[in-house]
């Protein structure tokens, strides 16, 4: 397996404050995570595929799109993705929750199907074969 080198002009701009805030978008995506698959298991929503594993993907992502300019296509575990893009814990849990003020679908979507027009994060379909293209 050939080595990954990382040259030092990769790095530029990735000072020790973002750097520590792509570690906390991680954090609250595995905390989210854990509490969405709890509120699951009482009942509180009726769907939930969680991110765990991925945040760290995920925060890189999110943080080399620039939100409300990009469009962005995320599936259903993409929470870390989604927060580091600029939707709020509130957002997340008014989606999960399928509550009026969503705005993905103002509660109508499936959980986990994060749209948001501001951001310009396109809700997907639940089967993943349509996203292929």
């Amino acid at each position: 397996m050939p080595e990954l080198k990382v040259k030092q002009k990769d790095l530029e701009g990735l000072n020790k404050e973002i750097l520590k805030s792509m570690y906390r978008n991680m954090l609250l995506a595995r905390f989210m995570d854990n509490k969405m698959l709890i509120m699951l298991k009482q009942g509180k929503s009726y769907f939930h595929i969680g991110c765990s594993g991925h945040e760290a993907i995920q925060t890189a992502a999110g943080f080399s799109l620039q939100s409300g300019y990009d469009f962005a296509y995320p599936y259903y575990r993409d929470l870390a993705f989604v927060l580091q893009y600029g939707v709020t814990p509130e957002e997340v849990f008014l989606n999960f929750l399928a509550k009026e003020d969503d705005p993905s679908s103002g509660g109508r979507q499936m959980p986990n199907h994060y749209g948001h027009k501001k951001l310009r994060i396109v809700s997907q379909s639940s089967p993943t074969g349509t996203q292929y293209l």
